[in-house]
Order: C-alpha cells, then structure tokens, then sequence
C-alpha cells in the first residue's frame, strides 16, 4: 500500500511533465503561426503602401503632364511662327494700327536661350498707337519691348467729325520698337 501514494505522485508527476512539455511545445508552436501572420501583414502592408504610392505617382503624373500643357502653351513654337506673325498683322486691324513687321530674327541670351526678336513699325493716331503697344505688352508670351521710338508727324490728318459739322486735323503717330520673343522653342 505504501506503493500506491508513490504510484500515483509518480503518475501525477508525469501526466503534468506531459501537460507542461505539451504546453511549451503548443506555445512555440502558436509563437510561430503568430509570428508568420504578422510578417504576412507587414508584407501585405508593405504592398498597399506601394499600390498607393504608384497610384499617388500615376496621378502626380497627370497634373504635371496637365501643368505642362498649359505652360507649353506660353511658348512659341517655330512652327507657329507664321500664325505667330498674322497675329501680330491682326492686332493693327484690331486697335486702327497699320502694323508692318521689318525683320523677324532669332536671337540667343544667356537667361533664356534662343528668342525670336522682331521689328515692328506702326503708324495711326495716338489711340491706335497706344492700343496697339498695350496688345503687344498683353502677348501670352515671356517678352521684352527694347528700342520703343514714339513719332508724332508735323503733318496731322484731316478727318471729319461728325458730332460738329467740322474738319479735325489728328497728328499722325508713329512707333518702331523691337520685340524679343523669350518664351521660345525652335
């Protein structure tokens, strides 16, 4: 009988060796699983960042793609020259202006590149004059007027005015400045 208390300590001692093993191992193994779903998130966490950037990349890209279409709209294109050219013609039969355009030239400046630098003359009344030099200035292009000569004529124009019944003598206006297209691409 003396056996049995030692029986069963020993019995109860190894089902709790067995207990204690089986836990330590279940622990581990449950240490394991847990630590691989969390490197699987870190890399699945890791990936959306990635879709996100790309995306926030993709849209980036399209304001800048955006951004440049509108700045590239304020540069004149050699090809456009002519067009270019007819505007400037067009300016004068807008403000009262006979415009005449003298030389159209590229030039090269060390801030800006190659320009497009253009000589034009304009002859009218003071008002056309000033219209037309205020056209110039508004152009959508980066330039400088250099050189602007304003003449007044001894000779004035007779015009009627209708509002008196009466003869105006207007002095005729003339203008010669040089233009310099910056903003310009061959």
């Amino acid at each position: 009988m003396k056996n049995k208390p030692t029986i069963k300590l020993i019995i109860f001692s190894s089902i709790t060796l067995l207990l204690t093993l089986g836990y330590a191992i279940g622990f581990k193994f449950l240490n394991r699983k847990n630590q691989g779903i969390a490197d699987e998130r870190v890399m699945i966490n890791n990936q959306i960042a990635k879709m996100e950037q790309s995306f926030d990349t993709k849209k980036q890209s399209q304001a800048v793609a955006k951004i440049g279409d509108t700045i590239s709209q304020h540069f004149l294109k050699s090809s456009e020259i002519p067009l270019f050219l007819t505007g400037i013609e067009l300016i004068g039969q807008k403000t009262g202006a006979t415009i005449r355009i003298a030389s159209v030239d590229e030039v090269a400046s060390a801030e800006t590149g190659t320009g497009l630098s253009l000589n034009i003359s304009a002859v009218g009344d003071y008002v056309a004059i000033y219209r037309t030099l205020v056209e110039l200035e508004n152009l959508p292009y980066l330039s400088t007027i250099n050189n602007l000569s304003l003449v007044t004529s001894q000779n004035p124009n007779e015009q009627i005015d209708m509002t008196k019944k009466s003869t105006v003598q207007k002095p005729v206006w003339s203008m010669g400045l040089n233009l310099v297209i910056k903003s310009y691409i061959k």
